[in-house]
Formats: C-alpha cells, sequence, structure tokens
C-alpha cells in the first residue's frame, strides 16, 4: 500500500567563509568573513486515493509543485584575540562579531509573504586552565538582535494565522539581548600513537525581548543545558 506523501524541503545554498590570521609574541589575531546564500523551495504532491479492481488501495501522485520558496542572504564578520600561554595554546580569548540576515519567504498560489532584516552583535570573553594534559575553559558571552525590517502579508483564510503564523513570525524579528555562561572541559584520550578527547559542558542563559512588539514585550526565556561528546 502506497502511504499518503506528505512534501518534502530542498536547499541550495552556497556561501564563501575565510579566517585571517596574525601572531606576533604570544599574541594571536583572527579575522573571520563569511557571506551565504540559501535557496529553500517547499515541494507538495497533488495526489489522488485510488482503489485498484483487486480492491487495494493506494495514494497515487499525480503532479508535484513548489508552494513555498526562501531566499535567504547573510554576511558576517568577527574578530577575536588570543593571548597564549607558555606551550602555544590560548589563555585567554576575547572576540566580537555582527551578522546581518535578510530573509524573503513567499507562499503559493495565494501570494503569501513574510520578509525580515535582522542584525545581530555578539561578544565574548573566555578563560583557559591547562590542568595536566586537561583543558578547563570558563566562557561569557552577549548577544543583541535588533530588527531593520519587517514585512508580512497573509490572508484571511490561514487557519492557524493567529496561533503559529504570526506569533512565529513576531518571535524571529522582535528586538531581544541574551546572555549566556559556560564551562567546558576536554580530556585526552591517547591510545598507542592515536588522541583523540572527551570533553564535556554545561551552561546556562537567558534570553530577554526588549523591542515594542507587544506579543513578546518584556518577556524571557531562561535555559539550561549539558553534555558531553567524544572528538577523534
Amino acid at each position: 500500500t502506497q502511504q499518503f506523501v506528505g512534501g518534502e524541503y530542498r536547499t541550495r545554498k552556497i556561501f564563501v567563509n575565510d579566517r585571517f590570521s596574525f601572531e606576533k609574541n604570544k599574541y594571536v589575531h583572527n579575522i573571520e568573513v563569511f557571506g551565504g546564500y540559501d535557496k529553500v523551495e517547499g515541494i507538495w504532491y497533488d495526489q489522488k486515493y485510488i482503489t485498484n479492481s483487486s480492491g487495494q488501495s493506494y495514494w497515487e501522485p499525480k503532479l508535484k509543485s513548489i508552494i513555498y520558496t526562501q531566499d535567504l542572504w547573510q554576511t558576517a564578520l568577527k574578530y577575536r584575540f588570543d593571548v597564549l600561554n607558555a606551550g602555544n595554546t590560548p589563555s585567554w580569548t576575547v572576540s566580537a562579531g555582527v551578522k546581518y540576515a535578510n530573509s524573503d519567504i513567499k507562499n503559493y498560489p495565494d501570494g503569501y509573504k513574510q520578509s525580515y532584516q535582522n542584525l545581530d552583535a555578539n561578544i565574548s570573553l573566555s578563560k583557559h586552565f591547562s590542568i595536566k594534559k586537561a583543558v578547563l575553559s570558563l566562557s561569557a558571552l552577549g548577544n543583541y538582535m535588533v530588527n531593520l525590517e519587517t514585512g508580512l502579508l497573509l490572508g484571511d483564510d490561514i487557519e492557524l494565522k493567529d496561533k503559529y503564523t504570526i506569533p512565529m513570525y513576531n518571535y524571529i524579528t522582535s528586538d531581544s539581548y541574551s546572555v549566556q555562561g559556560r564551562i567546558e572541559t576536554k580530556i585526552p584520550v591517547i591510545f598507542k600513537r592515536f588522541t583523540s578527547y572527551v570533553g564535556a559542558y554545561v551552561e546556562a542563559s537567558t534570553q530577554r525581548y526588549v523591542g515594542d512588539n507587544n506579543m513578546f514585550r518584556l518577556t524571557h526565556f531562561n535555559r539550561f543545558s549539558g553534555g558531553v561528546n567524544y572528538t577523534f
């Protein structure tokens, strides 16, 4: 029995990412640049429920069409400054960056549109401790996101417009800031000539909305997480 096909998303992307590094004595300056374009297409299948002469019933795709498109342009610039210790590994790390995103979404055949431009600025400070062969890192991060432009065109016939579409759009376009703290460790595991790493982390963050949007104004979101990883 052939089941109903729920559709699919297809993404094509192109990007350029590079880093420039300059080292003098025990100080390392890193500049990272990024530019990218994503093209997302949502495909829907028109299907018919058929019962053949043998009594078997199934869904038969008749036509597929693109009913959703997103054009996403992103650029980012980041600067990182490392202070190296005697073992030429970072002792202090300071970084700052900005990221710009421009998204344009269209839904067919009705022509509903969603667009936005966001600017994101962030800064972080990390202290790294070498404990025998392990590394312990303490980090504090701050982020501020401001919306530069919005555009929303919807019809009255969207069933979940007030419960999902508009709240989700307001969520990604509301001005906000966040603060995060993180503790992370990495321990080398050496077997013969092969070196791998076991890591663990815990982090806590809070995100607060400061824009004029009444739906999220003066609200906040707190999160606590942790995990382990193995790198080889």
